[in-house]
């Protein structure tokens, strides 16, 4: 779910023209990579293997636009 919110992010940043936006945006960016460095570290360290995948965030999202 995080390397499809992280894809989320990123699109929104290339969109955005208002720069304090960008920066906030670019933020949490920032953030959401943190959080999927802790992720991999954490599964890899329980014996599991971090994937890449989007867990399906990307279909949630768009039917519901």
């Amino acid at each position: 779910m995080e390397n499809a919110a992280l894809e989320r992010v990123q699109s929104r940043i290339q969109k955005t023209i208002l720069e304090y936006a960008k920066q906030q945006l670019q933020h949490h960016s920032e953030e959401t990579k943190k959080q999927q460095d802790r992720l991999r570290h954490l599964i890899t360290k329980i014996g599991g293997i971090p994937t890449r995948e989007k867990g399906g965030l990307n279909i949630i999202l768009s039917a519901s636009i």
